[in-house]
């Protein structure tokens, strides 16, 4: 199924709960989706409803619990996953028997996960949204690719958000033709924005993913500038650690973060596929950086810097 074929269907829908990239990206695809007049189911936790809510206030919003997983102050994104594993295989069974209950009580006719292992049904049709129909893996993990493939070979189709020629997601997305997958173009939440094109901040530090990640980006950018400190956007939660730093921003809602970046004449960030997706969009000068121990931004980040140096 592809997405131009989803007209008046009831839609379910959730995104992975690790970083606000998911929910990002699943903004833009529930605009789409609601253009072509379906009904929107939204399944997730808290803080996922309240961003997606502060952009719709006419979907069904569902409590939906998320992956358990706990991100290491070490940057180590793969022992953490190791250590997690137990707890996430667990969450993943309960997560497909309630998908199933899910589909029934809401008479669900499309089911869409971003990157949930868990969120499909074998009641209706099911669709894995990611650009990564590869993992960064290195060549001894390849045990790690199999499990992989074998999760999304669950889901009827594959939603592939880029471009035909994976040029924002390069090897991450290749030979994607062994699934049943479709490229459905980049997601921005920007395409259904009103812009300000007046830009009035030199140059905007994003902070993005998780807390203990963010924070650590946010001081070693800042030790790192001796020129002026540019704006820093982040959520409250690391504000409270520098209540007297005014430079520092905490947003209340990402509408407020929208405005923020439409404003940059610069933005620095890191290499998160979501914001790299709002960049292309923007056309804002970026300076990016991978998260330590995430082999996907890694990769991204050269991928980027060849694209642009090109």
């Amino acid at each position: 199924m592809r997405l131009e074929d989803v007209v008046e269907k009831n839609v379910l829908i959730s995104p992975l709960n690790w970083g606000m990239g998911h929910v990002s990206r699943s903004i833009a695809l529930i605009s789409k989706l609601r253009d072509q007049k379906n009904r929107i189911i939204f399944a997730g936790d808290q803080d996922q409803i309240r961003m997606v809510s502060s952009y719709f206030d006419d979907l069904i919003f569902l409590e939906h619990e998320g992956y358990p997983f706990r991100f290491g102050e070490k940057g180590n994104f793969g022992l953490d996953l190791a250590f997690s594993y137990p707890s996430l295989n667990k969450r993943l069974k309960q997560e497909i028997i309630q998908v199933n209950d899910l589909v029934k009580e809401y008479f669900i006719d499309l089911v869409i996960s971003d990157h949930r292992y868990g969120f499909y049904s074998g009641l209706v049709p099911s669709i894995f949204l990611s650009h990564q129909v590869n993992l960064p893996v290195r060549w001894h993990e390849q045990w790690v690719q199999k499990i992989h493939h074998n999760l999304i070979s669950k889901f009827s189709a594959i939603w592939i958000p880029d471009h035909p020629d994976s040029r924002l997601s390069g090897d991450l997305s290749k030979e994607a033709n062994k699934f049943n997958s479709h490229f459905i173009g980049p997601l921005s939440r920007f395409e259904h924005i009103e812009e300000n094109r007046t830009k009035d901040i030199s140059s905007l530090l994003l902070i993005s993913g998780p807390e203990v990640y963010g924070e650590k980006f946010m001081r070693s950018k800042l030790e790192a500038k001796e020129s002026e400190m540019p704006l820093v956007l982040v959520s409250p939660l690391i504000k409270e650690k520098y209540p007297d730093e005014d430079r520092i921003v905490a947003t209340k809602n990402w509408k407020e973060t929208d405005g923020f970046l439409l404003r940059a004449e610069k933005v620095i960030a890191p290499s998160g596929y979501s914001t790299i997706m709002d960049l292309e969009f923007l056309k804002i000068e970026a300076e990016l950086q991978p998260t330590p121990g995430q082999r996907e931004q890694e990769y991204l980040f050269k991928l980027w810097n060849k694209k642009s140096l090109g």
